[in-house]
């Protein structure tokens, strides 16, 4: 029963409770169903794998039209070697920096070599065998003196072994190369299967 003033009054006559209004009754009404549910944890975007540095060595530098040129069975052998000479790349371009440097000289960090070129010297100069082409890998290391030019030969030999080829143009009792005026060291290496071609040069600022 409700008394007067609106507020219940107990059976046993005590201390009266008030009664709910509409919005209080709203706060305590049943929740509609599925309205307790969890809130679904954000969905993490998949990882995107970063392109290996090798493969970014052979970006725009093989195209499969100047494979093609080559014969049927030594295009699979021509990939393969660009593929070693890209994983090779980073390691061939610190081992030259550091001698370079060692010498007070720097080295020239340079792409590989396009396969368009390539194919070209290959059909013109090594009856289409891609074997023989020894500067997919090359740089160039800039000098100062002729004493320079010593240590950074050693250097070299040291890393990489007794090279593939050597030819020493700089040396005082040289020939230039084909008499043209031109000198410079030129010599190709192996580094993990891969032939690289290496020239040493003066500075131009040098001499």
């Amino acid at each position: 029963p409700r008394g007067e003033d609106g507020k219940f009054i107990s059976a046993g006559g005590g201390s009266s409770v008030p009664a709910l209004g509409k919005s209080q009754a709203a706060m305590f009404a049943p929740a509609p169903a599925g309205a307790m549910q969890k809130p679904k944890a954000p969905q993490a975007k998949p990882k995107q794998e970063p392109v290996a540095t090798h493969q970014k060595h052979l970006e725009g530098k093989v195209s499969e039209a100047d494979v093609n040129r080559l014969p049927k069975d030594k295009q699979e052998q021509f990939k393969s070697m660009y593929e070693n000479a890209a994983r090779n790349k980073d390691h061939f371009d610190k081992i030259n920096k550091e001698i370079a440097e060692s010498v007070g000289g720097k080295s020239a960090v340079v792409p590989l070599k396009g396969s368009a070129r390539a194919v070209e010297k290959i059909m013109a100069d090594y009856e289409g065998d891609p074997s023989k082409i020894k500067d997919l890998l090359r740089t160039t290391i800039e000098i100062k003196s002729p004493a320079d030019v010593t240590k950074a030969i050693e250097q070299l030999k040291a890393k990489y072994g007794e090279p593939v080829k050597f030819r020493n143009s700089l040396a005082h009792d040289a020939p230039s190369v084909g008499g043209s005026g031109y000198r410079d060291v030129n010599m190709v290496i192996e580094i993990n299967g891969s032939y690289a071609e290496v020239q040493i040069n003066f500075r131009s600022e040098e001499h």
